[in-house]
């Protein structure tokens, strides 16, 4: 049985379903799914000034997300509602292009809607990671926490490597950052159903020669001298910090500025639940509550250019971690970039972000692509970044 509105249906609580009678009385009636919602699919004919912006982090000091643009003309004279966060697919010939969710839509007249839409990226940014304290976690387990129910795979060997350190309470998109930063992974959705977290490939994919390269720009900038990383490490201390100290009577959520644990209280309160950053008590008179901090013990590591001369102005670019990776060094992971190349070519839908190529006799990794669908040919403007 199908059952459709041709109109909007808000403020609504729940559907009921009655079965009056069955064509065989006295027989139990076994319901196997309900569906609710509707697909539906747009074609080339009711598709306008589709672009398509991948990117992607080879250090995963940022995560980057990938956005898509574009007007829509329905053929249906059933209008649609573009919520915030719809889910939807792109194909093209049958392959996927990615997963996107509505971020923006604009009914423009008639039928005609413009949409702008995010992967599963902006989705995190939206929502919240409580963090933690970390020692020897492994780094799975930590990725699955913040996903929860997100659809993901991540490489075995990312997986398995541990780290140590702390989160405080952040977006849930910044959390998994500083976990791959710090285990030397990187994070993309490009044309897949689901967050890919994994490792870079040094592999050359594809050489981009004269019959595909439109144009090619360079963008020489002074060369970086010096990468300093500024590491945190956390201590616990010997003495205790007094966390809420006042006269309660009932209940009451004590939120902390740093981390804490052991915590302790006085006889007139008790711990109903608690974490790193918070506890939530309940009291009857004078309530002490106290805990146990940390330390914030920094130190900064250094790695310098071999290619600089005495002649180049110093410039020093920092990164920075509170997680720390027990399998590698993170300072191995982070490269001196010498230039960047902006490159117009015909892209035949194989290139991908993160992937690298040889342009022209140079080796670039591929960090941007933005290119047009509404073409029969594809020609993407990628930017790369040389080594």
């Amino acid at each position: 049985m199908n059952f459709f509105f041709a109109h909007d249906v808000v403020a609504y609580n729940k559907i009921v379903f009655t079965f009056i009678k069955t064509n065989k009385p006295y027989r139990y009636l076994r319901v196997f799914e309900i569906e609710d919602g509707i697909t539906r699919e747009f074609y080339n004919d009711e598709i306008k000034n589709l672009v398509l912006l991948e990117e992607v982090s080879p250090t995963s000091e940022e995560l980057r997300i990938n956005t898509l643009s574009v007007d829509l003309v329905t053929k249906n004279e059933i209008g649609v509602l573009f919520q915030r966060t719809l889910p939807f697919k792109l194909f093209r010939d049958g392959s996927l292009l990615g997963t996107f969710f509505i971020d923006i839509s604009n009914r423009k007249k008639g039928k005609e809607y413009e949409i702008t839409a995010t992967d599963y990226i902006g989705i995190l940014d939206r929502e919240t990671y409580q963090g933690g304290l970390y020692i020897d976690t492994m780094v799975g387990t930590i990725v699955g926490e913040i996903l929860s129910d997100m659809p993901y795979i991540i490489d075995s060997t990312l997986s398995n490597r541990t780290v140590s350190g702390y989160l405080e309470p952040m977006s849930k998109r910044e959390a998994l950052q500083r976990v791959i930063f710090a285990s030397g992974g990187i994070i993309d959705c490009s044309r897949s159903e689901k967050i890919e977290i994994k490792r870079l490939d040094n592999t050359i994919k594809s050489n981009l020669n004269n019959d595909k390269v439109v144009s090619i720009s360079e963008k020489a900038e002074s060369i970086t001298t010096q990468i300093n990383l500024i590491e945190h490490r956390y201590k616990l201390k010997t003495e205790m910090d007094t966390l809420y100290e006042e006269t309660l009577n009932g209940e009451l959520l004590v939120n902390f500025d740093a981390p804490h644990t052991q915590l302790s209280i006085n006889k007139a309160g008790r711990i109903l639940e608690s974490g790193i950053h918070h506890a939530k008590i309940r009291g009857t008179g004078d309530v002490k509550l106290q805990g146990l901090g940390y330390d914030d013990i920094s130190t900064t590591r250094t790695k310098r250019n071999p290619l600089v001369v005495e002649t180049d102005i110093k410039k020093v670019k920092e990164y920075e971690t509170t997680l720390i990776c027990n399998e590698i060094d993170l300072l191995d992971y982070l490269n001196f970039i010498s230039k960047k190349l902006t490159v117009k070519y015909n892209m035949e839908n194989k290139e991908k972000v993160g992937d690298m190529v040889k342009v022209l006799g140079q080796n670039a990794r591929i960090t941007n692509l933005e290119y047009d669908l509404n073409t029969p040919c594809i020609y993407a403007t990628a930017e790369m970044e040389v080594y």
